[in-house]
């Protein structure tokens, strides 16, 4: 083994190898080595590489995020947006954490199918579930990243709070008004109907939230034209009596999801503070959907 070989830089100049003289036959055989570990490298070359290659990444077709209710069951049911192909000839799914039991998917025969899941144990979890369908010798493969948060020791806010909110969906322009990919997000927006000012939290203690949802923006109104302002999670808004509070999100996987078909389900407990007492909003569980044009 050569630990260091020194060549001339130039023909007939020799090279200086530190007040050290070595004979032709070492830079022979040192010669001979390199020129038989490159045709040995070279005969190995397609196999090495594709025992090195990485798989291409099965697409992510979905986003199932929920937090629990306290008390709940830990079941929950991901919804998948059927391929643009016939009917399959068996779907199986898979997931890559034991924390999340999956079972077999139903409704395989329509546009939206059905993956049954269960947590195994009650904490937060994060997996990614591989949907398999196959069509005779053919197959498709989808991803949907999936993040569960089990909620617990907090309260729901009562219905005579005079809280109101809602989650709503949407879809904006490109962010540079070119012909880019549309912007789709969600919003969660708190009226405060009562006398005393109200603090969020969080969005929700999910620790998957900032992976799956991205980071929040605060939506406001200009004359009608509707802005995102940066939003920090670290700083608490304070919704005054009367007053009324927008925040944002594009739940992409940080561009992760693809453009069509894909469903994403959201299940999102808010948190909020009302003097020293800290509540949960139940804003429900939704999917959306998106589904490509056709041809």
């Amino acid at each position: 083994m050569v630990d260091h070989l020194d060549v001339p830089s130039e023909p007939g100049r020799p090279a200086d190898h530190g007040g050290h003289s070595y004979p032709l036959g070492v830079f022979r055989r040192a010669h001979a080595l390199l020129c038989l570990a490159a045709v040995c490298l070279a005969a190995a070359g397609p196999a090495a590489a594709q025992a090195t290659a990485s798989p291409d990444p099965v697409p992510v077709v979905g986003i199932h995020f929920q937090d629990l209710v306290p008390g709940s069951s830990e079941d929950v049911t991901m919804a998948v947006a059927a391929p643009r192909l016939p009917a399959p000839d068996a779907v199986t799914a898979t997931s890559d954490s034991d924390c999340l039991a999956v079972g077999e998917p139903t409704n395989i025969r329509f546009e939206v199918w059905r993956v049954p899941a269960k947590l195994t144990r009650l904490e937060p979890c994060r997996a990614d579930v591989t949907i398999t369908a196959t069509y005779g010798a053919e197959s498709w493969r989808g991803r949907v990243l999936v993040g569960v948060y089990p909620l617990m020791n907090v309260a729901p806010l009562g219905l005579d709070s005079g809280l109101e909110y809602a989650m709503a969906s949407g879809i904006e322009a490109p962010e540079d008004g070119g012909s880019g990919r549309e912007r789709r997000f969600d919003e969660l927006t708190i009226t405060n109907g009562s006398e005393r000012a109200v603090r969020l939290v969080s969005l929700s203690w999910n620790p998957a939230r900032d992976e799956l949802l991205g980071a929040a923006f605060l939506r406001t109104d200009d004359g009608g034209t509707r802005l995102r302002e940066p939003y920090s999670s670290h700083v608490r808004m304070t919704v005054r009596p009367g007053g009324r509070l927008t925040l944002g999100f594009e739940a992409t996987a940080d561009g992760l999801l693809i453009d069509s078909p894909t469903a994403v389900t959201l299940g999102l407990l808010p948190l909020v503070a009302i003097g020293d007492e800290t509540y949960y909003l139940d804003t429900g569980l939704a999917t959306s959907f998106s589904w490509p044009e056709d041809p």
